[in-house]
Order: C-alpha cells, then structure tokens, then sequence
C-alpha cells in the first residue's frame, strides 16, 4: 500500500514549475513581439503589419531585432523546460507526446532566435521545424480532451484547435524547396493570408501557453479539495 497522502504540498511542485515555467515564455513572447512591434511602428508606421512577423528579428529591418531574438530564445528555453516537468509529472501516455511535441516546439523556438532572417537558410529550417512541432503540440492536445478534459480545458481546446488549422493552413502552402512561404501577389497595403496565419502563429502560442499555464494552477487548486488528486 502506498502510504505516501496524495494531497501532500511537495506532489504538487513539478505541477507548480509546469505553471510558472509556461506563463514566463508566454510573457516572454509577449514582450518581444511588442518591443520589436512598437519600435517598428514609431519608424514605418501601420505598414509594419503588412510585413512578415519574422522581419522583426532581422538585424537589418528591425532596431529591436536583437530583443525579439533574445526573446524567441528565452521563451523556448522556459517552454522546454516546462515540458521536461511535465514529462516527469506523468500523467499518461498522451500527456508524455504533449510534453515531447512542446520541448521540440521549444528547441525549434530557441533557434529562431539564434538564426534569424539574416541566416536564411538556417531560419528556414528552425521555422520548418517550429511549424511541425506546433502541428504535432495541437494535435495531441486535441487528442487529450477526450480522457483528460481537466488539463484539456476549454480555453486550451479552443486555442489548440485554432492552432492546428492555421499550422496545417501554413504546412499545405509551404514551398518545400526553399521550406518558406509564399509571398503576397499584391501590394504591401492589402492584407494577405500568409500574413495573417504568420502573425496568428506567436498569438495562439502564447494565448495556449497562458491556458495551460492556468488550467495547471486549477489543477492544483482543485486536487487539494477533490479526489482528482488521487489521479495526478
């Protein structure tokens, strides 16, 4: 018999980790993303949203280019590491292939900050790479929702479902010989599709982040007053 009492503080640490560990790569992401964002907008104006979100990290384009690069990095390494904890939480089968899909969504991030626009070709690549794993990351957070609807809640169900269709969007109109996107047909002030699935893809990742992060916290909230407890 297992004498160790399930609602003990310390079973919940790794949990806790999880939850602090995502919330800070979201913010991170939010804080690059407006940085760069802002510092662009001062210089072209309103133009700045007919760009690609990924000019932002170009050492020649963007002022701020080395936040939003700093930025991509740290976000991925705290992303990585909240699915190492979440790895070691354990809590099923489905939950071990979210906790590898994330840590290679963050491996992939961290070197988009490393090989920026101005290194094409290894940019290509990481953004490839990220692109898969954000695939991979929504789909079996989908998956989860049937057999484990209290780390699959709805804020996380909507953003991951939202997710997937504009990876899958981005996956079916890649160029695979050069692995990049199409680029618009018209001119810099019309929007474009590309574009817009571009920047949702940093938006709905860090909205999914945040949803976790406080899915987590309510899990822990509500396993010390419930039997769930007994379940984690």
């Amino acid at each position: 018999m297992n004498n160790v009492n399930p609602l003990q503080p310390l079973q919940y640490d790794l949990h806790r980790f999880l939850m602090y560990m995502l919330i800070i790569g979201a913010v991170c992401i939010f804080c690059g993303i407006s940085i760069a964002l802002w510092a662009q907008y001062q210089s072209n104006g309103s133009s700045v949203f007919f760009y690609r979100s990924d000019l932002l990290g170009n050492y020649s384009h963007s002022p701020y280019a080395f936040i939003y690069n700093i930025a991509l990095m740290l976000a991925g390494f705290f992303i990585l590491i909240a699915m190492l904890a979440l790895y070691f939480i354990k809590l099923s089968h489905i939950s071990l292939l979210i906790s590898l899909a994330g840590a290679w969504l963050g491996i992939s991030l961290f070197f988009m900050g490393i090989f920026p626009v101005n290194y094409l070709q290894l940019h290509h690549i990481a953004t490839f790479s990220y692109l898969l794993s954000t695939l991979m990351l929504y789909f079996f957070t989908l998956t989860a929702r049937s057999s484990h609807s209290y780390l699959c809640t709805y804020p996380v169900l909507f953003f991951s479902g939202i997710g997937f269709i504009v990876a899958l969007i981005l996956l079916l109109s890649l160029n695979w010989q050069a692995l990049t996107f199409p680029s618009c047909k018209h001119s810099n002030e019309q929007a474009c599709w590309i574009l817009l699935m571009v920047w949702l893809r940093p938006v709905i990742l860090l909205a999914w982040c945040f949803s976790l992060g406080f899915s987590v916290k309510h899990i822990i909230k509500t396993s010390t007053q419930s039997p769930i407890g007994h379940d984690l």
